[in-house]
């Protein structure tokens, strides 16, 4: 084949580094998890296996079975799925089933010895995985604190400042302390006001001007509107009562506060009759109208959300690197620095390419079309037809393959050897972390998906 094989490029190489470079990452973070998992296990069957070996010393295989018959009738002899980690329970009947079993195939004379023996055997096997567990957890985190994620970023201190009120001035003079150890008694007299003086609520309501003026009431009225849009009737019902009570007294004159409530006061049924008719019949076309309104709105067609690719940087283009074909039998790596063909595996370079040949035929056929086009706007509308959850789906497979690339590449080699041929450029800012030392020669940009605003 020709060494400038056009699916084996810069960007290519650049994908599958980083891919390692994750999978890498993550294999060692799920063995770390699963090694602290397996302590206190393994120090919970050794205290059973032990306890087991000491009874069987003074009883004989006939605890054994004595064990193995009590934890079948509580139900430990089913068998977990797959998915699922067996109890301390479970796999203590296993291992007693295990050695019942081999004694019996076995036809020992001395069932007892041979009973002992099995359980020194894998008392003796357990604790030295125990040993080999916890040097092996070592060397993982070991390894792991050698490079620094963005799990291991964090607030080195934070510093706040607030400044201190002054402190109220006292009207008494302060007297110097004494030396010696007695302390002064002061007396303080508290004077109770019969007129205290009210809140500052109480002088807000105390202003004419609040139902003076005939805003308040509109806006009331409108607060009612919103209100019953939003399912709340009862404060929208306040509402109206507060609104109509504010225009009531404004429309009885200057002092239509006093006449509204001695008139209500007084007993008089017409009054309050008129009063609560009003606001019985305002609320109740409120009511309709935003009835008629929500019925409206939920014929009306939804509008649907799309998922769009838009640059974020104006100097960025979004563009695609489409595979011509399956990677070829005779795959050849040719880059402008030998060095870096030569720490890639070949093999690893093919499987790369694979993934990226069979996650582009998977792809729908217009979406393909689009593809081969490389045209931004033919791929957002067919990626605009799709629902939200598929779109997704498309998008990062295009990345994680990387058919959607960036015309200026985020690389940035900070190391000693990438200083003379880095090459920095932009791209859309996702989260806003420092890159890991983890990928000395990458950075891991995802794509900027954006649904329209006009859409939302």
């Amino acid at each position: 084949m020709p060494l400038n094989y056009s699916n084996v490029d810069k960007r290519s190489f650049i994908r599958l580094k980083q891919r390692q470079i994750h999978q890498k990452r993550d294999e060692r973070k799920l063995k770390i998890e699963s090694l602290k998992k397996e302590g206190p296990m393994n120090a919970t069957l050794l205290e059973k296996i032990q306890e087991l070996l000491s009874n069987t010393k003074k009883d004989g295989v006939s605890h054994l079975r004595q064990t193995a018959s009590r934890l079948s009738a509580e139900g430990q002899a089913k068998q977990p799925s797959p998915d699922e980690q067996p109890t301390i329970e479970q796999m203590l009947f296993n291992l007693i089933s295990q050695i019942l079993s081999k004694i019996k195939d076995a036809g020992s004379a001395d069932e007892d010895a041979a009973a002992e023996k099995e359980l020194n055997f894998h008392f003796t096997r357990l604790a030295d995985r125990e040993k080999q567990r916890k040097v092996e957890l070592e060397n993982e985190e070991l390894e792991a604190h050698k490079h620094i994620t963005s799990e291991d970023i964090h607030d080195g201190f934070d510093v706040s400042h607030v400044d201190k009120k002054p402190s109220a001035a006292i009207d008494e003079p302060i007297t110097a302390p004494s030396k010696s150890k007695s302390t002064k008694k002061v007396k303080k007299t508290n004077i109770e006001v019969l007129n205290p003086k009210a809140s500052d609520a109480t002088s807000e309501q105390a202003d004419p001007s609040l139902y003076l003026n005939e805003s308040t009431t509109d806006a009331l009225l409108v607060e009612a509107f919103e209100s019953e849009m939003k399912g709340k009737k009862s404060y929208a019902k306040n509402c109206v009562h507060q609104g109509l009570l504010l225009q009531y007294c404004r429309k009885l004159g200057r002092d239509g506060v006093n006449l509204f409530f001695r008139k209500v006061g007084s007993g008089e049924p017409k009054a309050m009759e008129v009063f609560i008719n009003d606001v019985e019949s305002t609320y109740d076309r409120i009511s309709k109208r935003c009835a008629v309104i929500i019925s409206e709105r939920s014929q009306e067609p939804a509008s649907k959300e799309q998922i769009q690719l838009v640059p974020t940087n104006p100097t960025t283009s979004i563009t695609f690197e489409v595979p011509e074909g399956p990677p070829p039998e005779n795959l050849e790596l040719k880059t402008e620095d030998p060095e870096e063909a030569s720490k890639l595996d070949v093999e690893e370079v093919r499987k790369f390419l694979w993934d990226r040949w069979n996650t582009f035929n998977q792809f729908p056929k217009k979406l393909q079309k689009a593809l081969k086009s490389k045209q931004l706007d033919q791929v957002n509308q067919v990626i605009g037809e799709m629902e939200i959850p598929e779109a997704e789906k498309i998008v990062q497979d295009l990345d994680r393959v990387g058919i959607l690339c960036f015309s200026e590449s985020g690389i940035i080699d900070k190391t000693a050897e990438g200083d003379a041929n880095s090459s920095t450029a932009s791209l859309p800012a996702s989260s806003g972390k420092p890159a890991s030392n983890d990928q000395t020669s990458v950075e891991d940009h995802p794509p900027q998906v954006v649904i329209p605003e006009s859409m939302a």
